[in-house]
This record gives structure tokens, sequence and C-alpha cells, in this order.
């Protein structure tokens, strides 16, 4: 279960988020931390997924395309039979939920922001 989770995790984070691609920064859903919830859990032979997203502020519009994208990735994957996804109705995400490696990533210069 743990190779189908890192395979979960990997197409999920060839989903880019548009502002980070924006500000030339790209980085998937897990490193910018908008997956709140992951589930998995064998029926039969195969895997069902469950995830939960959450986004980064209420202005966020991505929420369906993130849906789509994850369940048309997720479902490519061999072993997996069902996904479902959806969109947390909380706003909590904080720059604290993305991975330390992207963090670091944005102490360097950016598209549209003058270097320091």
């Amino acid at each position: 279960m743990m190779d189908m989770r890192s395979a979960v995790e990997d197409a999920l984070d060839q989903i880019i988020d548009p502002c980070s691609a924006g500000i030339g920064k790209p980085v998937g859903l897990v490193r910018m931390g908008l997956i709140k919830e992951l589930d998995l859990a064998m029926e039969g032979d195969a895997v069902a997924v469950r995830l939960q997203l959450r986004v980064t502020s209420p202005c966020c519009m991505m929420g369906p395309s993130f849906t789509a994208q994850a369940k048309d990735r997720l479902m490519s994957l061999p072993g997996i039979c069902s996904v479902e996804v959806t969109i947390s109705p909380e706003i909590d995400w904080t720059p604290g939920h993305m991975a330390p490696s992207y963090r670091a990533t944005l102490s360097g210069p950016r598209i549209g922001y003058p270097e320091a």
C-alpha cells in the first residue's frame, strides 16, 4: 500500500498550481500543501482513493480544475478502482503547509518581483 500511496502522491504533485507557475516557481499540489486528507483503502484487489483538497484563498477558482485533474490522473494509475475528490469548505491553508524545499525556492527571485 505504501508504493501505491507514493504513486498517488507523485501523480497529484504533477498537477501544477497556476499561481505558482505565474510567479515562475511552478509546484504541484502535494508540495504546495493543498492535500488536506488522503485515504487509500483496499476494495477487493484494487484501491479506492478518497482525497480532500484545500485551496489557498476563498477567491481561488481552481477547485473544479484540481478535482477533475486529480480524478483523471489517479484513475489512470494501475490498481485504482475509484477516486473521490472533495474540496474542503474550510480555508485553512497557510504557507506552513508548503514543503520546506518549496518555501526555500520562494526565497529566490520571482517573476514580477524585484530581486532583493
